[in-house]
């Protein structure tokens, strides 16, 4: 009973968006309700629940579900309800996760030979184009392998590709993003006035063409790409509002901005061992850089998981995620620690994109950095301001509001310095922020320091705690940082963020509501920062005051001459006063939105955060900029109106190079920043 509430329910809410049309589903009924292996293609995330909400309405029915999304979504209170069967990320479990995958597997061959019915999808994950991609994946052919009298059900969806719970947009949004942003559009469209896509999904019984059992990896994997592919469908938009003009149209497909891979550092030694390795797991004798691992080389998930552990034993080096590993260059740059520009980008809000007026940038009022960022959330309060792929957006108010509820703890702090040991970021600035506002002076250090140099800039300093990230810290133990001797003067974000409760926040939010004049008028050290560059063998502290910083700023805006709708990438490495001016200050003195990553020397990365953001300003050291001129192509680098170098090149590269790929930018280069400034 409760499950057919619950399927009852379900198919009403999507009756609000959808116009289902369906066909074969009475003939294949006919021929029995039991034993049935329905495999459909899988274009968007929806399409899952539109089919179990007709098909469990005629039998009882299985479905194989990522464990990612049964751990992650409502699904967690009702999978065992619904018979979920959770299927492990391979990538992410590794040898083990492989092993469970094979036991589900064979869980599923089990209910299909006791007459259970199993919705089962041979790609494993949604459409990247409007074409369907099995690649290597074996699940469809080890299950008919192991039962090859299974009575078979192909399904072919249509009209999904171009929803929202798509990737038609380049990306895919997070369900409960999704989910949300259509409660809105049903309720502004009084519930039941909204435009409706219309979905067509056909089922056929096993073809007589159907591969003999049990067919092959490959040869299954073809014939059920050549199924779900005809007559593929466009990108196609359909309205969300009522009033939305235009009706239901074909949109451009989305573009891949991934450039080609620069594997130009890999030792040629190295290079060798990767493809013997290759070549052994594939078989095949000659290898390309280009060459796909599934579908060129033929590996399934279990060889890529093969290869994942491979490389972490033989390189020490781990890909970000078990799908980066794509093709043989990826595999190539995972060798050498370099594999994290094929990692996903998340989803670009579309608040990132409502421009202002194309007036000058300028500094906003204030006689100090704290009160000109008031000034700016007083004028635009909700405007996206800074976004980081792994932490998302947040507006001027937002970032206010993070800030002030780490203020008390600070405060209480018995030392006038405190050091930020983080990359440049929204934590970062979100810590700066909260650091001038407690009447303290953040210590920034520059360079690639181990714990004796840290310790040494604390003393110089006398600064007592260190503010850094657990996840950041993690990241650099990886690279040799040890954390022995700094372990009882760290102070991690994570842990303030949990000791912040309710009332904290409420009362931060209220005054970056109604209390900004009160927070301008709180007492703010006259000094803005402390540098220390941990290269140097002398720590000469660099104090730097609001005013002179001020000053700095107006020199770059009156050289940049930046507009309100520009959006600035910076791809500066540690926290020198071009990182403090570029990274911090220009976001909070102009309102200027910052796009940050933290690796400059992943230049993949980079060029499709410029390319997803629509950046429009690039600043960057001159060598830096050469790799993303150089492998950037034209579509990603269209954007950019402006191209800093922050710092002279002695061959002018980077000036050609930006004539050639952006003639219609302009080029600019500014000279080291002055750093003789000093307060006492």
């Amino acid at each position: 009973m409760f499950l057919q509430i619950c399927r009852i329910i379900v198919r009403l809410l999507l009756t609000l968006r959808y116009r289902v049309h369906i066909t074969g589903l009475e003939a294949c009924l006919r021929k029995g309700k039991q034993g049935i292996l329905f495999m459909p293609n899988h274009p968007a995330l929806i399409d899952p629940i539109i089919l179990c909400s007709i098909l469990m309405a005629k039998l009882r029915l299985r479905t194989l579900v990522s464990e990612r999304q049964v751990r992650t979504t409502i699904l967690k209170y009702v999978y065992r309800q619904f018979g979920v069967l959770p299927m492990p990320d391979i990538g992410a479990a590794g040898r083990s996760g492989h092993d469970l995958a094979v036991k589900q597997l064979q869980t599923c061959v089990d209910a299909l030979k006791a007459g259970d019915n199993l919705l089962f999808y041979p790609a494993g994950r949604i459409y990247r184009s409007k074409y369907e991609n099995l690649r290597g994946n074996g699940g469809a052919a080890r299950i008919l392998e192991e039962f090859p009298d299974a009575r078979v059900v192909l399904i072919r969806s249509r009209g999904l590709w171009g929803s929202d719970f798509s990737r038609a947009k380049g990306y895919q949004s997070p369900f409960g993003q999704t989910i949300k942003s259509h409660i809105k559009h049903i309720l502004r469209n009084g519930i039941f006035f909204g435009p409706r896509r219309h979905v067509y999904i056909e089922l056929v019984e096993k073809p007589d063409d159907f591969p003999t059992s049990p067919p092959d990896r490959d040869t299954l994997n073809r014939y059920l790409e050549n199924f779900y592919n005809q007559d593929a469908e466009g990108n196609t938009y359909v309205p969300y509002l009522w009033y939305e003009k235009g009706g239901a149209r074909l949109v451009p497909e989305p573009e891949s901005f991934s450039a080609p891979k620069d594997t130009s550092n890999v030792p040629s030694e190295l290079r060798d061992r990767v493809y013997d390795k290759l070549k052994e797991m594939s078989g095949k004798r000659i290898l390309r850089e280009g060459d796909f691992l599934c579908n060129d080389l033929g590996l399934n998930s279990e060889k890529l998981s093969e290869l994942e552990h491979w490389l972490l034993s033989e390189f020490g080096h781990q890909a970000e995620t078990f799908n980066n590993l794509s093709t043989v260059a990826a595999v190539l740059l995972s060798a050498i620690g370099e594999g994290a520009a094929g990692r996903p980008l998340q989803a670009v809000p579309m608040d990132w994109f409502l421009s202002e007026p194309p007036s000058a940038l300028e500094l906003a009022s204030g006689a100090n950095i704290c009160q000109q960022y008031l000034a700016n959330v007083a004028r635009q309060p909700t405007q996206v301001l800074l976004a980081e792929q792994n932490l998302g957006v947040l507006t001027r108010r937002s970032l206010l509001i993070q800030a002030l509820t780490l203020r008390q703890y600070l405060a209480a702090m018995p030392s006038k310095h405190l050091l930020l040991l983080l990359p440049p970021g929204c934590q970062c600035s979100t810590l700066y922020l909260a650091t001038l506002f407690a009447g303290k002076v953040p210590l920034l250090i520059s360079g690639n320091p181990d714990q004796d140099r840290i310790l040494q800039c604390m003393q110089k300093a006398e600064a007592q705690h260190i503010l850094s990230s657990r996840q950041y810290l993690r990241s650099r133990q990886g690279k040799n940082l040890q954390l022995t001797t700094i372990e009882d003067k760290l102070i991690y974000t994570e842990d303030l963020q949990a000791k912040s409760g309710g009332s904290a926040k409420l009362y931060a939010g209220f005054n970056s509501r109604f209390g900004l004049r009160h927070l301008g008028s709180n007492q703010i050290d006259d000094c803005a920062a402390m540098l220390l560059d941990c290269d140097e063998n002398a720590l000469t502290p660099l104090t730097l005051t609001h005013t002179e910083l001020f000053d700095d700023l107006r020199l770059i805006l009156q050289k940049l001459q930046l507009s309100r709708d520009d959006s600035l990438l910076t791809a500066l490495p540690g926290n020198g006063k071009a990182s403090l001016l570029f990274n911090l200050l220009l976001p909070l003195c102009t309102g200027l939105r910052q796009v940050y990553h933290a690796e400059a020397n992943e230049t993949d990365m980079l060029l499709r955060l410029t390319a997803a953001y629509r950046i429009s300003v690039l600043a960057a050291e001159p060598q830096t900029l050469c790799r993303i001129l150089h492998s950037g192509r034209e579509a990603q680098l269209a954007s950019l109106n402006r191209i800093v170098s922050l710092g002279e090149s002695q061959d002018n590269e980077p000036e050609e190079l930006a004539k050639q790929k952006c003639p219609e930018a302009k080029f600019l280069v500014l000279q080291s920043l002055s750093t003789k400034n000093q307060c006492g």
